[in-house]
C-alpha cells in the first residue's frame, strides 16, 4: 500500500445522524445537515489552537489569575467565548436548521447550549485522523 493513499485530507464533513435510527438528519428542504471542519493535523486547526492559548493567557493576565485560582464569572465567560471562537475558526462550513430555518452560522451552532452534545461530537470528529482519509 502506498503511504500517500492513506494521507489525511485537511477537511472532513461531520454529518448529523439520528441517534435513534442512524439516518442523516436533514433540513426541511431535504439537505443533509453537516459541519465541515479542519482536522487536528492541519495548519488551520493548529493555528486556531495557538490563538486560543494566547487568548487564555491574556484573559488570565487581565484578571490576574494564577493556576489553581477560582475563576471569576467574567473570566469564565471570556474563556467560554474563546472556546467558541476556536470552534468557529476550525469550521470551514456548516448547514443546520434552527427553528425551521436553514442556517450557515457557525456561532449560532457553537454558542447554543442546546447543541452541546453535538458540539462535543464535532470536536471528537475533528480529532480523529481516520475521518480525514479518503477511502
Amino acid at each position: 500500500m502506498d503511504l500517500l493513499s492513506v494521507t489525511p485530507t485537511s477537511k472532513g464533513k461531520f454529518l448529523f445522524l439520528s441517534p435513534v435510527d442512524g439516518e442523516a438528519i436533514t433540513t426541511d428542504k431535504g439537505t443533509d445537515m453537516h459541519v465541515t471542519v479542519f482536522g487536528a493535523h492541519t495548519k488551520e486547526y493548529q493555528a486556531a489552537t495557538i490563538e486560543m492559548h494566547r487568548r487564555t493567557i491574556a484573559i488570565y493576565k487581565e484578571h490576574n489569575l494564577k493556576d489553581g485560582d477560582k475563576i471569576p464569572e467574567a473570566a469564565a465567560d471570556e474563556l467560554r467565548e474563546s472556546g467558541i471562537k476556536l470552534q468557529c475558526d476550525i469550521t470551514s462550513s456548516i448547514l443546520i436548521q434552527i427553528d425551521g430555518k436553514e442556517s450557515k452560522s457557525k456561532k449560532a451552532f457553537y454558542e447554543n447550549d442546546a447543541f452541546e452534545s453535538w458540539v462535543v461530537e464535532v470536536a471528537k470528529f475533528a480529532n480523529n485522523t481516520a475521518n480525514f482519509i479518503k477511502a
